[in-house]
C-alpha cells in the first residue's frame, strides 16, 4: 500500500526538478543531476514493487491476484520511466527511442502470444488455462516488461 502511495508522489517530485543548463565551469547542472536521482528512485520503487510482490507470493494466499496486480504495476511503471525518458531528449533522440519501443512492444507482444500458446498447449485445456497456468504467465510477463523498465531506467541515468 505504501508503494502505491510513493509512485504518485515520487512522479510529483520528478517531474518538478530544474531544467538548467551547466554552468560556466562546465559542472554538472541541477537537471542532469535530478536525472541520476530519479533513476535511482525509480530503482528504488522497482526494487520495493518486487520485495513486496515476492513477499505476497511466499504467503501463499491469492497468488494469482498478486501476480496480476505486479504485471500492471511493472507496465505503469514502464509508462511513466518512457514519457520521462522522453522529456529528457532531444528530436533526434526522441526519435531514435520512439521507434526502439516501437519494436519492443512488438516484440512484447508476440513474446505475450506465445507464452499464452505455450501455456495452452501444455495444459491440455480448450479455450481454458488453470490459475496455475495464468500465474506463471503473469509472472513471465511481469519479468519481460521489468526487464525494459530497467533498460529505460538505466538510458535515463545515461542522460
Amino acid at each position: 500500500m505504501k508503494i502505491k502511495l510513493l509512485l504518485p508522489f515520487l512522479i510529483l517530485f520528478t517531474s518538478c526538478c530544474s531544467t538548467e543548463k551547466k554552468d560556466k565551469n562546465n559542472n554538472i547542472s541541477d537537471h542532469e543531476i535530478a536525472l541520476v536521482q530519479e533513476a535511482n528512485d525509480y530503482k528504488m520503487v522497482l526494487d520495493n514493487l518486487t520485495k513486496v510482490n515476492q513477499e505476497k507470493l511466499d504467503t501463499g494466499n491469492g497468488m494469482l491476484e498478486t501476480e496480476k496486480a505486479y504485471y500492471f504495476q511493472m507496465d505503469s511503471m514502464l509508462n511513466v520511466v518512457y514519457k520521462d525518458l522522453i522529456k529528457s531528449n532531444n528530436k533526434t533522440n526522441y526519435e531514435k527511442l520512439r521507434e526502439q519501443q516501437r519494436q519492443w512492444l512488438k516484440e512484447r507482444d508476440i513474446f505475450f502470444r506465445n507464452i499464452q500458446d505455450e501455456y495452452q498447449k501444455e495444459s491440455g485445456e480448450i479455450g481454458f488455462l488453470p490459475n496455475d497456468y495464468k500465474l506463471m504467465v503473469y509472472g513471465e510477463k511481469s519479468s519481460f516488461v521489468k526487464e525494459r523498465v530497467l533498460a529505460l531506467i538505466n538510458l535515463l541515468e545515461e542522460k
